[in-house]
């Protein structure tokens, strides 16, 4: 993986923890709702659980997961949306808008139905806990998600012409600038800042830099 890390690295990542506990660290909800959550998190960790005992790595494990897991979400999603597409496309707008999008227009991962997070602190995010990359945390992909969505804010505009679209668009990528601001790294990318605004996991990575671009 080709990243630019920043000062003061520190390369501890775990690779024995299975995603589903560690997904729970951030102790925060996304899209789905917390009984869906939990019904995946029980039959992740039983899975991973019996085929670790029975002689699969945990990385390996870790990546099945993930190839299994993601079809699931998506036929969730599909089978909600597929009664009324663009009344669900505006409610994911609004609650992306609502939840998702913090202070500096950085699109994060989890948040409550309120919108509040828990964030890492800055002393975790200069220890690199839980990793350096920040797997597992609220501010893990703003980059790469923010990108990507960048695109879909921009096409959205070109479709209502709308004023509140056009600010929209210029928020995240005011958001996106930002993450390229916060090192004194030149060229380094950050995935979002802790609570100070300013501290951020030490590492980024090709796959956040190239839709940070990309957006």
């Amino acid at each position: 993986m080709t990243v630019v890390v920043d000062k003061n690295v520190r390369l501890e990542v775990s690779k024995t923890a299975s995603p589903t506990t560690m997904s729970r660290q951030g102790g925060e909800q996304g899209l789905l709702g917390r009984a869906e959550r939990d019904v995946f998190y029980t039959w992740g960790d039983t899975l991973f659980y019996l085929l670790t005992k029975h002689g699969m790595r945990p990385d390996a494990m870790s990546a099945c997961f993930y190839v299994i897991r993601f079809p699931l979400v998506f036929l969730t999603f599909v089978s909600v949306c597929v009664a009324d597409p663009l009344a669900s496309i505006e409610r994911a707008h609004a609650q992306i808008w609502g939840r998702f999008i913090d202070s500096h227009g950085i699109l994060i991962d989890y948040a409550g139905l309120d919108g509040t997070t828990d964030l890492p602190t800055p002393e975790e995010c200069r220890a690199g806990k839980p990793n350096v990359l920040g797997w597992y945390q609220p501010l893990e992909n703003g980059a790469m998600f923010g990108g990507l969505y960048m695109d879909a804010a921009i096409n959205r505009w070109k479709l209502t012409h709308s004023g509140q679209d056009a600010e929209k668009a210029r928020r995240l990528m005011e958001g996106l600038l930002f993450l390229n601001s916060i090192s004194e790294v030149k060229g380094f990318v950050g995935r979002g800042v802790s609570t100070d605004g300013v501290s951020h996991y030490p590492m980024g990575s090709n796959d956040q830099t190239g839709p940070w671009f990309y957006g």
